[in-house]
């Protein structure tokens, strides 16, 4: 489960870092990548009856 979040998280933070340098192209990569993630930890979810939701941080 602690892996599945990890993942999860690491593929959001790809995504806002992408944002943050504006590159269009990364952007719909990395949305991408993160959508599918998102879907492996759903199917996860349902498998074990887990509540895994990403990591959201404090805006600094």
């Amino acid at each position: 489960m602690e892996e599945m979040q990890k993942k999860l998280d690491q593929a959001r933070a790809e995504y806002h870092a992408a944002v943050n340098r504006g590159n269009e192209a990364e952007e719909d990569s990395t949305w991408a990548d993160y959508m599918n993630v998102f879907f492996q930890v759903s199917q996860y979810n349902k498998a074990h009856g887990t509540k895994i939701l990403p990591t959201i941080h404090p805006v600094r």
